[in-house]
């Protein structure tokens, strides 16, 4: 009997290698522009866009079933992506595999084993399955439900290194794809909405995922003095006991022309704080390095 799950088609395959021709698994460098979709958007401008030409309208209809691939979890929304010949998905709880573009044959799998952690408990509740991945210099990104960040080699499928990026006694869960800017690969986390958690964004570096920084979207315990300036004039504009709550939780898409990332803020979690006054930031613009914040 066949077990529960879905299928990665085919077409996908033709797509994203067969018909543009990216076979090699040369140097990233060697590939012509647009042939590799290396993060949740395409390239490190996120701008979900390809240039290629090769499928056009007169074409398309032409395609078919090059191959599929059945995988063992229904669970996942994950962007594909396709590297010098070679797709990268993740799906379920952050379960990565590296399939050949051409004929479909599995090259490596890697299991986090996220059930088995002690942190998992409630948080396998949440979200609804990985959203993607990111690679950047032959190495794979991905993060776990209950909040590591894991760099795997992307010729072989072993970790590189694994960082444990959320609190075990903060609320939060990560679901969403990391994004990779510059030397730094950055990740934020979702649940603030719903549980006493500070929403922040970090940045780890990404050939030893040692942490570069940590931007927090929202003021902390005035008691225990502000990070910056920011946070300081932020809390201004809050109301009630807003650091036994949190809120805001953060997402982003890296802009590698100004070395800034758009961290889009929601969930401020005003249903805890009891208040419906604005409390800055609803959105942020940060700089990757160094960190600073700007509301827009």
């Amino acid at each position: 009997m066949r077990k529960a799950g879905f299928t990665v088609m085919a077409a996908g395959a033709a797509l994203l290698a067969l018909s543009t021709g990216v076979v090699s698994r040369s140097a990233e460098s060697a590939s012509p522009a647009g042939a590799n979709w290396s993060s949740f958007g395409g390239d490190d401008k996120e701008q979900h866009y390809s240039p290629l030409a090769q499928i056009r309208e007169q074409n398309v209809g032409k395609l078919g079933l090059a191959w599929s691939y059945d995988v063992d979890s229904f669970d996942s929304y994950t962007q594909p992506l396709a590297v010098n010949g070679v797709i990268y998905f993740a799906v379920g709880l952050s379960v990565v595999h590296a399939v050949d573009a051409r004929t479909g044959k599995l090259l490596w799998q890697y299991d986090p084993d996220v059930a088995s952690q002690p942190e998992a408990k409630w948080r396998m509740r949440a979200g609804w399955g990985t959203r993607g991945i990111a690679y950047k210099d032959g190495t794979v990104f991905t993060a776990t439900r209950e909040g590591r960040l894991i760099a795997i080699d992307a010729g072989t499928g072993k970790p590189r290194w694994s960082v444990k990026t959320l609190d075990e006694a903060e609320g939060g869960y990560i679901t969403g794809p990391p994004w990779v800017a510059g030397d730094k690969v950055v990740i934020g986390f979702g649940g603030a909405d719903y549980s006493p958690t500070r929403g922040y964004v970090t940045a780890y570096d990404i050939k030893t995922g040692k942490k570069a920084w940590r931007w927090y979207v929202v003021p902390g315990d005035p008691a225990k003095g502000f990070e910056n300036k920011a946070m300081e004039a932020a809390a201004k504009t809050w109301s009630g006991e807003w650091w036994k709550w949190g809120g805001a939780a953060p997402s982003g898409t890296p802009w590698p022309m100004t070395r800034n990332m758009t961290a889009s803020i929601s969930a401020p979690a005003t249903a805890f704080r009891g208040t419906s006054r604005s409390a800055a930031p609803a959105a942020a613009t940060i700089s990757t390095s160094p960190p600073s914040s700007r509301w827009t």
